[in-house]
């Protein structure tokens, strides 16, 4: 469920993930931090601030379309 909030926010699902480890498994901590850490510079940036700027047009267009109608809403 996690993986398709994050992905309706426009971030790529293989930037979570999720790992049950033992505190007496250092060696697959390492293992595991690695790796992601290979996957995420991997990905490049997040590329969020371009969906934020589509998120505040979305947003103008809607107070333009809503605007004057408030008083329907009361």
């Amino acid at each position: 469920m996690l993986k398709r909030v994050i992905s309706s926010f426009g971030i790529e699902n293989d930037r979570l993930r999720l790992e049950w480890i033992s505190a007496s498994e250092g060696d697959k901590v390492r293992v595991v931090v690695n790796d992601m850490v290979a996957k995420i510079k991997a990905l490049g940036p997040l590329g969020l601030p371009v969906k934020y700027k589509e998120w505040a047009n979305e947003m103008h267009v809607l107070e333009s379309e809503f605007a004057g109608k408030e008083e329907v809403y009361a």
